[in-house]
This record gives structure tokens, C-alpha cells and sequence, in this order.
């Protein structure tokens, strides 16, 4: 590290390559993508059905509204 704090590589230092190909990572990429989409739209449609299915106009179990005046 030199005085200004920025990380400099020194003489004779090699870099491994990285251990996957570009395209396993797009494929890593991918199916993690698809994962989470799946995740957020089945979480979405199941809790829509439910609100949809559950009564949930019903209001005669909350308290009656205060008057404000």
C-alpha cells in the first residue's frame, strides 16, 4: 500500500485467473435470477389470493371511526 492508501500490486506478483468461464457465471447468474423471480412472484400471487379470498371488505370487527370535531 503506498502513502495514499491505494493497493498496488508488487513486482513479480501474479493474478489467478478466475476459477469459472464467463459463461458458468452468466448460467450462475441466471438461474439465481430465475430463483429469486420466482420467489417474489409466487410470494406475491399467493398473498393476492389470500387478500382477494379472505374477507378482507369485512369491517365489522373494527372499532367504529371517532368523530374528529
Amino acid at each position: 500500500m503506498n502513502p495514499v492508501g491505494i493497493v498496488e500490486q508488487p513486482p513479480g506478483y501474479a493474478s489467478t485467473p478466475r476459477p469459472l468461464r464467463p459463461v458458468q457465471r452468466l448460467a450462475a447468474l441466471l438461474v439465481l435470477a430465475a430463483f429469486l423471480g420466482v420467489g417474489v412472484s409466487t410470494t406475491v400471487a399467493s398473498l393476492g389470493a389470500w387478500c382477494l379470498t379472505s374477507d378482507a371488505g369485512n369491517t365489522r370487527a373494527l372499532p367504529a371511526p371517532r368523530d374528529l370535531r
